[in-house]
């Protein structure tokens, strides 16, 4: 009965804490977004308008700079006006390669507020739960109002 109670108090506490520390809420001057507390922030300039976080922490990241096997990355920036982009969004995250190898897959986004988020996985296989993970994230991204 004893264990019964400590493993429901562990799990109770687990996903209390879990629910609470999940995400955190990136506000800069332009933009809004919510990523998970445990990632990582690679690089960080408000000025201009840029923000590039990751799963995985920089020191894990090869000498060539490409981060570790399953590592979720998302990076957003702001374009001007006359940099609009000719191509729409990627609806599908596709694959990138090296020696046909697949490194990782990447989706890019353009809001119609001229930001650019690009989402990369890095992994041989498109995994549908990290997929599903970063198109929440995503729902998430709001650009300030005007």
């Amino acid at each position: 009965m004893l264990f019964g109670i400590l493993i429901f108090s562990f799990l109770i506490s687990g996903c209390a804490s879990r629910r609470v520390a999940f995400f955190h809420d990136y506000s800069h001057g332009s933009f809004q977004v919510s990523y998970p507390k445990n990632w990582f922030v690679l690089g960080n300039d408000k000025g201009k308008e840029f923000l590039a976080i990751s799963s995985s922490p920089l020191e894990k990241y090869a000498h060539g700079g490409f981060p570790p096997r399953g590592t979720m990355e998302i990076t957003i920036f702001h374009f001007g006006e006359s940099d609009i982009p000719r191509n729409n969004d990627l609806s599908y995250f596709e694959p990138y390669t090296l020696d046909n190898e697949i490194l990782y897959f990447a989706k890019t986004v353009y809001s119609q507020d001229h930001f650019v988020i690009v989402f990369q996985i890095w992994d041989s296989k498109l995994d549908k739960e990290k997929v599903e993970f970063l198109e929440k994230i995503l729902k998430s991204f709001r650009p300030a109002a005007k």
